[in-house]
């Protein structure tokens, strides 16, 4: 029966893992472009609670950028342009985006202190990094003219990146403007000239150039002008216009507007917060190539291009290929060599080589989709209620009368190791009220693994080298591969070297004077064994 649950619990998980597979290869695309999710990042995303204002691109995750970020970005020797700036044109909703740009350099700059103006903000200590805005509610200006014509000059250099911005004042002054009309002229002039700038031996525009979307509006808290002139579809007709013409819109602006109209106190302009997390999916844009660390663990995967996978990894999927070769062979000569290993041997070690393969894919590939990880508290209920319920499916009695039992401390390790991990999954680190309990859960774990140990020495009197050798190897295996194959550190795996450290530990206490262990003197020992503890803790000498 026992047998059977097993076979049954492994096809089902080989049957998720393998349409998961298949749904990723059916979503993935051969363009970099698209499995990079740099478009993605510009079309679509989340925010990941009702609380807080963190963006969930989607499938994949962002950076979050701080000054010295930007600096690097605009110094970045990558770069076509002349100048190492970046130039915002539009009306107030793309003055929005400036200032929380600009606010990277100085989180203080006043957003209300200039109104229908040009503003320039510097990088101090940092000679030509800036960011100007200029104040051009229809693009109709000299400058909005000058740029898209890539008609550069010693007044005005060649930016590092543009961001272009209007309509709302097209609906809200239409007599003056010409309305929807002539927006519609400006951005098929926009079209044309970003395909112009396309072409061989055309003048670029800059390395960057987006569009801003026109900003929704929440009709409760608009103004009665306002509420008279800006219509929502209106505003969604515009944004679906440009999408339909290919230009490069940040559509997801619009959808963390809609999804936030507490964010706004006006209807139209919405809060700092709100627009400093659309600028840094901006950043993100632009800048991810020359700010990321392309080496593991990789932290930011949106316009991210993976690196080729090391020799280690080549050389290992070899060698899991050859197991599977050679299973086969079992199953098909009648005569093996005797060099080769056992048909249960070979299994063991294509289980436990795909595994590894497995999360080399699914952490180190484009193929499946990341997220951020971030405590839901429902979710992370739902979690250990879903392990709850399986404990429940698969309840047994245990006959032993042992005090703390093989049974029954290894049922409560496997607990403290399911909460552990949805600990971590979720990201729950951040709530206290889960933090502390699971510390004292890893000191229990150690304790009980420990516990366990001392009674097996106790009992057995086994002191030597191979049981020892045995119990290290059986910690530490995992570890040391997924330290070569994702090319992580050792230590990133804390518990199997915590784990294994409090092991040594028993082991050399009960191995020093073994007959002691039986008398009055193995408390002294204890005692030692405590003070050599804590003074190596004491003086930092641990590794």
């Amino acid at each position: 029966m026992m047998l059977k649950e097993r076979v049954t619990v492994t096809t089902a998980a080989v049957a998720v893992l393998a349409v998961a597979t298949l749904y990723a290869l059916a979503r993935f695309s051969g363009s970099s472009r698209v499995h990079n999710h740099c478009q993605v990042l510009q079309r679509s995303g989340w925010w990941v609670d009702n609380s807080s204002l963190v963006w969930q691109p989607q499938g994949c995750t962002q950076r979050q950028y701080a000054y010295d970020d930007v600096v690097r970005c605009m110094k970045s020797p990558r770069t076509t342009s002349v100048g190492q700036y970046a130039l915002f044109i539009g009306d107030s909703t793309v003055r929005d985006k400036f200032f929380a740009w600009a606010r990277l350099v100085d989180v203080d700059v006043d957003g209300d202190a200039k109104v229908h103006s040009d503003i320039t903000v510097r990088w101090p200590g940092e000679a030509g990094i800036a960011a100007l805005f200029v104040w051009d509610p229809y693009l109709k200006g000299e400058v909005a003219q000058q740029v898209l014509h890539g008609a550069y000059n010693e007044t005005l250099e060649q930016p590092r990146l543009v961001l272009l911005g209007a309509g709302a004042w097209h609906l809200r002054y239409a007599n003056e403007s010409g309305g929807i009309v002539n927006w519609r002229r400006t951005m098929d002039g926009v079209v044309q000239r970003l395909a112009e700038s396309r072409r061989d031996g055309a003048a670029p525009i800059a390395d960057h150039v987006y569009l801003s979307p026109v900003a929704p509006v929440v009709p409760d808290k608009l103004s009665p002008e306002r509420l008279a002139t800006l219509d929502p579809a209106a505003i969604t007709w515009m944004n679906a216009y440009m999408q339909a013409a290919e230009l490069p819109v940040f559509s997801s602006w619009t959808d963390m507007a809609r999804a936030r109209p507490l964010e706004t106190t006006d209807g139209l302009h919405y809060s700092a917060g709100l627009e400093r997390a659309a600028v840094n999916l901006l950043l993100n844009r632009v800048c991810n190539r020359d700010t990321i660390d392309p080496h593991p663990p990789m932290r930011t995967t949106c316009c991210f291009e993976y690196p080729a996978p090391g020799s280690f990894v080549r050389w290992y999927a070899a060698a899991t290929l050859t197991a599977l070769a050679l299973l086969v062979a079992h199953s098909r000569w009648a005569t093996i060599p005797r060099i080769v290993p056992s048909a249960a041997t070979l299994r063991q070690l294509l289980v436990f080589g795909g595994i590894l393969l497995i999360m080399f894919v699914c952490d180190r590939t484009p193929l499946f989709e990341k997220l951020h990880k971030h405590y839901i508290a429902w979710v992370f209920t739902a979690m250990l209620a879903l392990a709850t319920v399986g404990g429940a499916a698969t309840w047994s009695a245990d006959k032993s009368e042992a005090f703390l039992g093989r049974a029954q401390t290894d049922e409560w390790k496997g607990w403290m190791q399911i909460v552990i991990l949805a600990y971590h999954a979720m990201n729950a680190s951040g709530v206290s009220g889960i933090y502390n309990p699971v510390r004292v859960l890893v000191a229990m774990y150690l304790f009980m693994t420990g516990y366990g140990h001392c009674c097996f020495f106790y009992a057995k009197r086994d002191y030597g080298l191979q049981r020892l050798t045995a119990v290290l190897l059986r910690t530490n295996v995992l570890a040391i591969a997924l330290a070569y194959v994702m090319g992580t550190s050792y230590m990133d795996y804390y518990f199997a070297p915590l784990s294994s450290a409090w092991v040594l530990i028993v082991w050399a206490t009960m191995r020093v004077a073994p007959a002691a262990n039986y008398t009055h003197l193995a408390w002294a020992k204890l005692a030692a064994s405590a003070v050599i503890m804590c003074l190596i803790n004491g003086l930092h000498l641990w590794p």
